[in-house]
């Protein structure tokens, strides 16, 4: 498992567009989840608009977070944010573990820096 945290970050997609995502959009960046990994984004793409190139071929490490460790980290307005997380024994619990924000309006290793992709399916 990793344990991954929100970081304010700005940071390059694979087509060379800047992703800014510095100002209020974590949570709590001291805050994190432990999530299973269970596969890497390989840059593998085919040459039209719906591959994997814009986040799997940049210069910083890609990871899936599901909507369930997204929405804990950030909004998932946002879509992408940096992380940072690092590997975990299997029975590790995070001392400041994240929490989803709710709108009462609504009712409703080392470390290293990344992005993060909102996996809405």
């Amino acid at each position: 498992p990793a344990q991954v945290s929100c970081q304010p970050l700005a940071f390059m997609d694979g087509y060379g567009k800047e992703q800014d995502r510095v100002d209020n959009i974590c949570y709590d960046p001291d805050a994190s989840v432990i999530v299973k990994v269970t596969d890497a984004c390989q840059c593998n793409y085919a040459p039209n608009s719906h591959s994997n190139r814009r986040w799997c071929c940049g210069d910083m490490y890609h990871m899936d977070l599901s909507v369930w460790a997204f929405e804990k980290l950030a909004d998932r307005k946002w879509g992408v944010m940096g992380i940072k997380f690092r590997w975990v024994p299997c029975d590790y619990s995070p001392d400041r573990q994240a929490g989803r924000k709710i709108l009462l309006a609504d009712s409703l290793g080392s470390s290293t820096n990344s992005s993060g992709h909102n996996k809405h399916a």
